[in-house]
């Protein structure tokens, strides 16, 4: 059985708009740990924020 609160879509925007992305501490930490690695695997936690902001910065990557 699916739990909604993983996947109703809206939970998943109020979540970004009640954590949003600081761009420093935890967040560049990550990012330039993303950034720096040859390849990343995506377990699926969390909304994506982390994946979609390395994505716009290096997109050919």
């Amino acid at each position: 059985m699916v739990d909604h609160a993983f996947s109703d879509e809206r939970l998943a925007q109020l979540y970004d708009v009640l954590n949003p992305w600081g761009g420093s501490g935890d967040d560049a930490f990550y990012l330039d740990l993303v950034m720096s690695a040859r390849s990343v695997l995506d377990v699926g936690c969390g909304t994506g924020a982390l994946l979609r902001r390395a994505r716009e910065a290096a997109p050919a990557r």
